[in-house]
């Protein structure tokens, strides 16, 4: 009955809303960073903004690894190690790290691009993964809501039975009565109609009665 709002239903869609919104604060960063690139500046300011966004990107990741299965938290650390994955995440140091330095980045625009695609790409598993877990769960949810339905109709099915049953068994009880009191009254009749009979012959005897 309570299967809709079953724990672990809710901690894996959770984790799914999560995931898809770290994939999407890391694409956001992604293309911040490579439109910068683009225009060959990177200020203070835009240091600040990108490490802003990976600390809300780190913060859905943190909340995803809370709530992930087992299984999606092992793919997720094989994400991590990636080549894609560190390919991005070295480029994306050294931007920084020339940034902080006031010097301008040797990482080429396309070079990030190609990185950051890659990057997400690589994300696109996980994030598969973890609403295949969330399909998964739903649908054992779901057949034990079938077997619930499928058990209380049984169980309404048995109640039925015995109340039939029950209903049946107390009619043939009364019925046995009935015919017990109308065998003992005809006993008692037939018992008794010789002295009827006697006293319908004798006038005397009737007319003392009345």
């Amino acid at each position: 009955a309570g299967s809709s709002t079953d724990p672990a239903l809710v901690r894996r869609a959770q984790a799914a809303v999560d995931y898809m919104r770290y994939k999407n604060a890391v694409a956001r960063s992604n293309a911040f960073i490579g439109l910068r690139l683009e225009s060959g500046t990177l200020t203070q300011t835009d240091l600040l903004q990108i490490a802003s966004d990976r600390a809300v990107a780190d913060q859905y990741r943190t909340q995803f690894l809370n709530n992930a299965s087992g299984e999606t938290a092992v793919q997720e650390q094989l994400f991590t190690v990636d080549p894609k994955v560190t390919n991005a995440s070295n480029l994306r140091d050294d931007i920084l790290l020339a940034g902080s330095r006031n010097r301008t980045p040797t990482v080429s625009p396309n070079a990030w691009w190609l990185a950051a695609k890659g990057e997400l790409d690589a994300m696109d598993a996980v994030e598969d993964r973890s609403f295949q877990d969330l399909v998964q769960i739903a649908q054992v949810q779901q057949d034990e809501a079938r077997r619930d339905s499928t058990l209380y109709l049984s169980v309404l099915g048995i109640g039925v039975i015995l109340a039939a049953l029950t209903a049946l068994a107390f009619g043939r009880s009364m019925s046995s009565r009935i015919s017990r009191v109308s065998e003992q009254a005809h006993e008692i009749a037939s018992e008794r109609l010789p002295e009827v009979l006697d006293a319908l012959s004798n006038p005397e005897v009737i007319a003392i009665d009345q």
